[in-house]
């Protein structure tokens, strides 16, 4: 079992993502999710970032949630060469489950309950080759997005580090639909949705060298299929419990009407995914950063 760390005098923020035993059905968030990281498995260049014969690997997961994205991507890693899986999440049921998935190449090591913005002792433990934070840091307090940053700059290495970032822009579905639910029925909550934009300036603030490839993932459902939306829109807006009829309210009606096509709903949610250097590698690490990209014609460069 890998060793579970807690920060002293740190009090791990709530997670945005309710875990409630029964309150969501998993397998239908699963299998949106598998939807979008499959694409993200086609825009990396996996041989290039885990070279076979290489010396192993230290990863931090932030934000590992049940562990998804290593499950599918662990068949194309070379079996050969460890990689000592650090990872962390505020809750301690996602800390289990994604150790139940950490199999070889992976060798789950520390799990800290925490997060990002309250993980200091990571600036002072293991320097990273590869950190990634897949659609996990929606939830950061814009007030402490530039610590975070911060924290994962210092805990790269200076000379190989990689930080991998996912996150939906800001005109996509989900943020636009949790901001809307918010203003109109969960206006004690204090925290906005953080979207890919401020995470890239944060970047560029904090002079990290990032690129950026935007991958368009859309989320189908059936206008049948009245049970998998609710669930759907539920882990959209973060609520396990929203007030009856909330999909009726006037504005929120017209809002979901506008994705309708015929007998679908589609809910567009692009995404970027940032790839960012430690600051200290200037123009060779922004060189090594597009090695790891497979080559198509959109890609953007920050």
């Amino acid at each position: 079992m890998p060793e579970l760390t807690t920060p002293a005098q740190s009090h791990p923020a709530p997670s945005l993502q309710h875990i409630h035993q029964g309150a969501f059905n998993a397998d239908i968030w699963r299998t949106v999710v598998t939807e979008d990281y499959t694409r993200v498995l086609s825009t990396i260049n996996w041989d290039a970032l885990f070279p076979k014969g290489a010396i192993p690997t230290q990863l931090l997961d932030v934000g590992c949630g049940t562990g998804t994205f290593p499950h599918m991507l662990r068949p194309q890693l070379p079996q050969e060469t460890p990689i000592f899986y650090d990872y962390l999440d505020p809750a301690h049921y996602c800390l289990s489950m994604c150790q139940q998935v950490l199999h070889p190449p992976y060798q789950a090591r520390r799990a800290f309950h925490t997060t990002i913005e309250d993980a200091s002792l990571l600036t002072y433990t293991t320097r990273y080759d590869i950190v990634w934070a897949l659609q996990s840091l929606y939830g950061i307090h814009p007030r402490s997005l530039s610590k975070a940053i911060k924290t994962i700059n210092e805990a790269l290495n200076p000379h190989r580090g990689t930080v991998f970032i996912m996150l939906a822009k800001q005109d996509a579905f989900i943020p636009q639909i949790y901001e809307r639910y918010t203003r109109l029925f969960s206006t004690h909550k204090s925290r906005n949705y953080i979207t890919a934009e401020p995470i890239l300036s944060a970047l560029s603030t904090h002079s990290m060298p990032a690129i950026v490839r935007e991958i368009d993932c859309t989320h189908i459902i059936s206008i049948r299929d009245d049970y998998r939306l609710d669930q759907y829109l539920q882990q959209c807006i973060m609520d396990s419990q929203p007030p009856e009829g909330w999909r009726n309210h006037p504005q929120m009606r017209d809002f979901l009407d506008s994705f309708r096509h015929v007998d679908v709903y589609r809910f567009p949610n692009p995404v970027w995914l940032m790839l960012g250097a430690p600051s200290q590698s200037g123009l060779a690490g922004r060189r090594r950063l597009l090695t790891y990209l497979e080559p198509i014609s959109n890609q953007m460069v920050a």
